[in-house]
């Protein structure tokens, strides 16, 4: 099966993609660091952005009792 995308998709969904790869090993990283835990969920939006449409955005999770 193959993707269904014009070479200017594939590539900037791959882009998307490194760029996700690069911010979750910072987030691996920044866990195993006993990072706080609101810079994490900064980080984790952070990935999750390039894929979600303003309208399917939900607030980050509350850290205040971690």
């Amino acid at each position: 099966m193959e993707l269904d995308m014009s070479a200017e998709e594939l590539k900037s969904a791959l882009n998307r993609l490194r760029r996700a790869q690069g911010q979750l090993a910072g987030v691996i990283r920044m866990i195993e660091e006993g990072r706080d835990c609101e810079d994490v969920v900064t980080q984790l939006a952070a990935v999750s952005r390039p894929w979600t449409g303003p309208a399917s955005r939900s607030s980050p999770p509350d850290c205040s009792s971690a």
